[in-house]
């Protein structure tokens, strides 16, 4: 007697489904960090903390269920992108003319700090922008890459303002061509971790301050650049044919 195995609702990784788990982990984590940030105020850190890590288990659940050992999570393919982003988005005020100095942060806080980034920020939000946002486009680079970096930035506005929002979407940028190219989601877990710990902690101080407006012209700056370095067979294909055409 052949057994049937009935597939049930929920039980495949198709788009539907990954939209549907997209929504509840993203919408979830959303609404809770809003309400710890309009409505309890005097307690943010609980319901962001919550927020964050309901993101990230539901975010692994989602992977395990659905991709048990099929996708490498910390694979060290393309690791070397990793190092290279780090450098480049931490030292990129050197191009606004900022003369960097180290400030040694060694604390049960500092500490405490690099936990957060790295696990519930840099691996929560590359595991959802970078990993489960990819398998919903899965062969689609505009939707991947570009639209991706978009709602990456739109998703931050309400908690950091309109501001920083160029710097966000070049950030995303670069991340999600990282990711199209192979690397893995815990290679850019690190270094977006290690990125934002450097920055928020002061670690690397500047003795010439660069000003917003200057950043808003430094990161895209390197971030197209480092496009431009993660696609360079391509860019080098596509120029090649178009010199031969003409």
């Amino acid at each position: 007697m052949e057994l049937v195995y009935k597939r049930g609702w929920f039980s495949a990784p198709t788009a539907g489904n990954l939209i549907i788990a997209w929504i509840v982990g993203i919408g979830g984590g959303d609404i809770l960090i809003w309400a710890g940030m309009n409505v309890f105020p005097d307690h943010m850190r609980p319901f962001k903390l919550s927020a964050m890590l309901g993101m990230l288990l539901i975010g692994v659940a989602v992977w395990r269920r659905w991709y048990p050992g099929g996708i490498a999570v910390f694979s060290p393919n393309k690791w070397w992108l990793g190092p290279i982003i780090l450098m480049a988005f931490v030292l990129h005020p050197v191009l606004g003319r900022g003369i960097p100095f180290i400030e040694p942060v060694w604390s049960h806080s500092a500490l405490i700090a690099f936990f957060w980034c790295i696990v519930l920020i840099g691996l929560t939000e590359e595991l959802w922008w970078r990993g489960i946002w990819f398998e919903i486009w899965k062969g689609r680079p505009v939707m991947c890459i570009l639209v991706g970096s978009m709602v990456f930035t739109a998703y931050h506005y309400p908690f950091q303002g309109f501001e920083p929002l160029i710097v966000i979407f070049f950030f995303g940028l670069v991340f999600a061509a990282a990711r199209y190219k192979g690397a893995s989601i815990g290679v850019l877990a690190l270094a977006h971790g290690a990125i934002d710990w450097v920055q928020g902690m002061n670690i690397i101080r500047w003795q010439w301050q660069t000003s917003p407006l200057s950043q808003n012209i430094t990161v895209p700056v390197v971030s197209l650049t480092l496009t431009a370095i993660i696609f360079r067979q391509e860019i080098w294909q596509t120029s090649r044919r178009c010199c031969l055409r003409s």
